[in-house]
Parts: C-alpha cells; structure tokens; sequence
C-alpha cells in the first residue's frame, strides 16, 4: 500500500474523477454536509441546461453497476466532509487492467497526450511507467490525481467533462473481466437506484445492459446511455458521508449522477395553416430535429451518421430541374448557430438510388460530430402538380409529405442506428355541381355553363379533366388548358353525371367566397337579363394544434334566394376515406325552370327576357342548390 500521505494528496482528485465520469448533483455549502443514510447510487433525468438538450426517459431504462475498487483509510473533518481516503481494485478488477485503461485515456498510436508527458513515459514494450510527480501512484491514484475535469459536461454532471475519465469508463465497458458480479436496476418514478449491498462501497463502472429498444414507442430517438462512473458514499466507522472537500475547497457529492443519454425529436410541418391545396400552388415544409452529442470528447463513437430522407406524395415536385442538374427547390439547411453549405457540411441525394419513389431526396451531414447539440431546420418548397397522388379524384389517394431520420445513436456500437419518422398530410377540399329542372331534381339538364369570380372579382381559372368530369382551381393563370368557364354534366352510360369542383379553398386559413354566374341556360331554358349567380364559400377548419380538421361550406344567394334549399347544407369534418385527405363538400343543385312564375317577386330586381314576339311567357331562370355531406356514387359510375 502507498503511504497514506500520497494518497491524501490524490484523494479530492481521485473522488473528482468518480464523479466526472458521471458528475456530482453540484457544489454544495459545507455547512449544509452531513451524513446520509444510504450508500445506494441514484441515477436521474438529466439537466437540460447545455446545447440544447433534449431530455430523455430514465423510467424502463436497465443498469447494470460493477465495483471497480473498494474504499479504506477515509478521513471526515467536522464538517462531516471526506478529505482523504485511499483505493483498490476490487477482483476481478486488477491494477493491470486499470493500468492498460489508463493508457487507452491518454495515448494515441505512438504518443502520449501533451498534457501526460511529464508523468507518464511510453515504453517500447507499449507499456506505459509513471514519472515525476506520479511515480509513486497507483493507476487508480493516476486517475484521481489527474483524470478530473474544471466544468460540467452536457448532461449537467458538475465536474465531468473530462476526455480521460469517459475513455477510461468506455475501456472497462470493451474490457469487462469474467466473473465480474453486477448489481442491476431498472429505472422507475423517473430514477434509477442501484441498491448497494452494505459493505461494497467504493467505485461503480455503470454500463446500460441491455440497451433501449429504439423502436419502442417509449425509447423512440433516444440514445443508449454511455458509460458512467461514480463513487458511492463512503463509510466511516459507522457512518456515511457523500460530500468531499479538496485541497482548493471545492465540494463534490457522491452517490448521484444525471442519465448520460439524450432524445432526438423530428417534425415536419408546412408554413402557415394553409393545407388545403390548390393546382400549381408551392408549399414550403420545414423540417426541425436536432443533432445528439457527437463531440470528439467521446472517441468511440465513431462512424456517425446523420441522413434525413424526405418522401412527398407523387403529386409534390420538390425539385428544380437546369440542364443536367437537378436541385431541391429553394433548399435552406441551418444549424442553432449557424447556416450550413451544401457540399462541405452536407450532402444531397436526388438520384433517389435507394428508393422506387422519383421524387425521394436525402440530406445526409458530412460530420454530424460539428453540429453536436444544435438544432437542425430544413425548408424546401413543394410544388403540387395535381390534387390527389394519382392524377385523378380517386379520394382513397392521400397527398402526403413524409420524412425519415436516421441516426447514430450508441457511443458503444458506431454500426447502431434509430430511425424517427413524421408526416405532414395536405388536404383536397371538394364540391360536386349539377344542373337540374326546377321541383324536378331526378332529371339532370346537359350544357349549363357558369363563369366563377373571387375577391375584386377576379376570374377563377380551372383546368378541366380530359373526361369533363373535374375542374381543378389553378393557381397558374397562364398554364396551358386553364379556363374561366365551367359546363355542367357529362354525359355517361348510365345517365347524366356532375362535375365536381376540386381544389376549393387552398393555400389559405380564411374563407374563400367564389361567385358562379351563369353564362348559358341548357337548351329550352331561359337565362334571364339578370343571369342566376351565388356565392359558395368555403371555410377550412383546424384543431388546436393548427392542424386541419375539414371545411365549411355556405350556399347562398343575393338576388336567388327562393331557389336555395339549405336543409341539407352539411361541412366536411373527416377526409371522405380512412387513408384519404379529401374533404367532400356534397353536391349543390342548380336549378332551371320553364316557367316565369316560378321566380321570386322579392329579393332584388330581376329583369326577365322574353322570348320571341307572341309567346305568353317566357321560361324563367330559377335556382335551387342543396348540399349534402357525401358525393352520390351513383353518379360516378
């Protein structure tokens, strides 16, 4: 055994070394030290006070706690703080193997750290000798004395962040002796406590075994905790005490440490509460996580990956095409603290080689270790090239925008990856329309034709389906096919079918007020010096997260009224499918009459047309819309 007055003097650097590995609670004042009434270690939630930390789950996580070294000759002043004590290892832990442990901290290839060179000499054996100031020391002495950190690490352990001390843990992690008996606990009321067997103080290697299952819902994006170490406290006579004083008076707690593990989250969301779309209409989606604590204080955790992969739905083109070259549009990566350039700090993948999806891009990090702490967002703009996936208004196709990360997450295993996912869904909010005769809505009238307007009266522009069924809003005025003009009806097999307004509403949180008026009565009807029009007006609806939850709709009429059945006026509250993301608005009737008195004689001035000299009456133009939660079928057949 060294004599006692070496130790003393290792002592405080030794306890400090105990609780770099995993850190103390914080300093404390001496005249609050007393002794405690248990030598248990407890492991908590760790502090979320560095780099943006976000906090993991301690309940269900599993420890397993080996004693590396008991404890002897310890002094308490009368304070009740400890001031000096001594260690050994503790079989099967062996002064050689604490020895190689040490010299795995501190030399690399062929050289010891700058910092060790005055006390520690490389032999050409590989062994390392202790000089100097250190010759007389143990490896566990060496430890104490040298392998102690001046500040907290990123887990808010006082003390800690000592390079030396977590290679040291992570060598004994590699290295563990057979035979070696663990304690184990399982983490619960948000703590872990290591029950200590009374008589087996001393210090702790604290290893997770086994590690998190990332794909369990309560473990999702977290890390495996990396190895800690940690004194209990220690007993004198027949007392314990957990405060330790060194030789500058500084204090340090035993027995407690925070979780050295973290959490990764991963968001998607588009700009504004605009998810009702529209034909033509970009859509900026941001994409928000962060990245775990990669530093190179922790050299084992090497290989780091750190690749998000986003997935929009067919009907979203990410992409920018020039030449040869193809980009993600307006494609903006940024750090906590900083901008990031694409081709130094991150790549691109847009050959989409690992996915049968034409639109799939990847962003990976080049050295995810230099962003380490900080928070990651992502912005791209989208633009939709139709409103369902398919091209059609098939409302079992769903317009959805999802994102994967995939990330190194255990400092033991570089070949270890969890995987986060979230989506963002957009909406599709539809209005089926439909010409009939007046008190006789069973018989569906062929080649109506309405003009739509919006604010200030500017003309809404459609693109129509090849089928005649579909008139899609879009955004782009100038895009080839686009018109002002809706006809009602096709023509089907079974019948005369109606068309069906598509894309109501979108890119905005605000109610959206269309005007219909009607250019062309069918033939045999009339339309009227003051042609029929209404108003549709379609609100989208959100929950208290700002995410979409349907749409209302309002029919009505200024001049019109008489011909407007609201009793069946009903919003859309769900998409029209389980997997889908349209919302069906139901079906509003407009309505033709042959039959002047069957208009109103209120409700503002109507100036009718007649028809030819001699003729009684004329036809009148009557109106009558009804709208119903759900699209009728049988119409679509």
């Amino acid at each position: 055994m060294r004599n006692f007055g070496t130790m003393r003097k290792a002592a405080a650097g030794i306890v400090a070394a105990a609780m770099l590995s995993v850190g103390a609670a914080g300093l404390v004042s001496t005249a609050n030290a007393a002794e405690v009434n248990s030598n248990d270690i407890t492991i908590t939630q760790p502090a979320a006070v560095q780099n943006q930390l976000i906090q993991p789950t301690v309940n269900g996580r599993k420890f397993k706690a080996y004693r590396i070294s008991n404890y002897s000759n310890a002094q308490v002043n009368a304070s009740g703080q400890i001031t000096g004590y001594d260690m050994k290892a503790q079989v099967p832990f062996t002064d050689a193997l604490i020895k190689d442990a040490v010299k795995a901290a501190i030399v690399t290839g062929d050289t010891v750290n700058s910092n060790f060179q005055n006390v520690v000499t490389l032999g050409d054996d590989g062994n390392i000798t202790f000089k100097g100031d250190a010759e007389n020391l143990t490896a566990l002495q060496f430890v104490g004395k040298y392998f102690y950190g001046t500040g907290a690490d990123v887990y808010g352990n006082d003390n800690a962040n000592s390079h030396q001390v977590r290679t040291f843990a992570d060598y004994l992690l590699k290295h563990l002796p057979q035979g070696a008996n663990a304690i184990s606990a399982t983490g619960a009321n948000d703590q872990v406590t290591l029950d200590i067997p009374n008589g087996e103080e001393g210090l702790y290697l604290i290893i997770e075994e086994p590690t998190i299952d990332t794909t369990a819902d309560a473990f999702k994006g977290e890390t495996v905790s990396r190895a800690m170490l940690t004194g209990t406290p220690i007993k004198v006579g027949d007392k314990l005490y957990n405060e330790v004083v060194n030789d500058g008076g500084k204090t340090y707690k035993l027995g407690t440490l925070a979780l050295k593990a973290e959490k990764v989250t991963l968001t998607k969301e588009i700009e504004g509460k605009d998810q009702l779309i529209q034909l033509n209409s970009v859509r900026t989606f941001t994409i928000r996580t962060n990245v775990p604590n990669y530093t190179t204080d922790y050299p084992n955790w090497q290989a780091k990956n750190f690749t998000i992969t986003d997935n929009p739905s067919a009907n979203i083109n990410p992409f920018v095409t020039k030449g040869d070259n193809t980009t993600v549009k307006n494609l903006k990566v940024e750090a906590t603290k900083a901008t990031l350039a694409i081709g130094t700090d991150y790549t691109v993948d847009v050959t989409n080689s690992n996915s049968t999806d034409a639109n799939d891009f990847k962003i990976s990090l080049t050295d995810p270790t230099k962003w380490s702490g900080q928070g990651i967002t992502i912005t791209y703009d989208g633009v939709l090239t139709s409103t369902t996936p398919d091209g059609t208004t098939n409302t079992d196709q769903a317009t959805v925008n999802d994102v994967q990360l995939d990330f190194s997450n255990n400092p033991n295993d570089p070949n270890e990856k969890a995987t986060l996912t979230d989506q963002e869904k957009l909406f599709n909010a539809q209005l089926d329309m439909e010409k009939v005769a007046f008190n006789d809505v069973d018989k569906k009238l062929l080649g109506a034709k309405f003009t739509a307007t919006t604010v200030n009266d500017a003309p809404v522009t459609f693109t129509k389906s090849a089928d005649g069924l579909t008139y899609t809003v879009n955004k782009d005025t100038r895009a080839a096919g686009v018109t002002n003009e809706v006809v009602f009806g096709v023509q089907g097999a079974n019948g005369i079918k109606p068309i069906t307004l598509d894309g109501l509403a979108g890119d905005t949180d605000q109610a959206v007020t269309y005007t219909f008026t009607e250019t062309k009565a069918p033939e045999g009807y009339i339309l009227g010096d003051n042609p029929v029009s209404f108003t549709v007006t379609v609100t989208p609806t959100f929950d208290a997260a700002g995410e979409s939850t349907g749409a209302t709709v309002v029919v009505n009429s200024a001049n019109h009224a008489n011909f407007i059945d609201l009793s069946t006026v009903a919003n859309a509250t769900s998409p029209a499918s389980t997997n889908g993301t349209v919302y069906t608005l139901g079906t509003a009737r407009v309505e033709n009459t042959k039959n002047i008195s069957d208009f109103a004689k209120t409700g503002g001035e109507i100036v009718w047309l007649m028809a030819a000299a001699g003729a009684a009456a004329a036809a009148g133009v009557g109106l009558g819309i009804a709208v119903r939660r759900s699209r009728s079928r049988r119409y679509r057949a």
